[in-house]
């Protein structure tokens, strides 16, 4: 079920977001905050846990997947949700994150969706209309 901060997109046998904002470090704040909504709700997860993460990739589309594919990493390696975005900064041809979360509790957390990768599938971030957008496409 999406929040009210991204929209599902129906896609044959894979899901996807689409997500608005005002400002391209919003959007990437909330797109890396619906991916891990996708997998648990965000609501039962707290922000005890930190992590910084840095990704370089020469352009926008690229640097959100690079940043989906990490919080997918530390999701499979750590056993880590994260619901929320600290601080989020752009950098000449990167960005680098911080994110807050816990380890997952399976008496509290429920995985909802399991996401095998972030594809570049239908991947696009572009401004419309005085908003950032973006789209990406999840294998499932």
């Amino acid at each position: 079920m999406a929040r009210n901060f991204y929209q599902l997109i129906d896609h044959t046998a894979d899901i996807g977001i689409e997500v608005t904002a005002g400002a391209k470090e919003a959007l990437f704040s909330k797109a890396a905050r619906a991916f891990c909504d996708l997998i648990c709700d965000i609501k039962s997860v707290k922000p005890v846990v930190e992590r910084k993460i840095a990704v370089i990739r020469d352009n926008p589309a690229h640097l959100l997947q690079a940043l989906l594919n990490e919080l997918l990493y530390l999701f499979e390696v750590k056993h880590e949700f994260y619901s929320e975005v600290v601080r989020l900064r752009f950098q000449e041809n990167g960005l680098t994150v911080v994110v807050r979360g816990e380890k997952i509790d399976s008496k509290r957390h429920e995985i909802k969706t399991g996401i095998k990768a972030v594809t570049y599938h239908q991947l696009k971030v572009w401004q419309e209309g005085g908003k950032w957008k973006a789209r990406v496409i999840f294998d499932v």
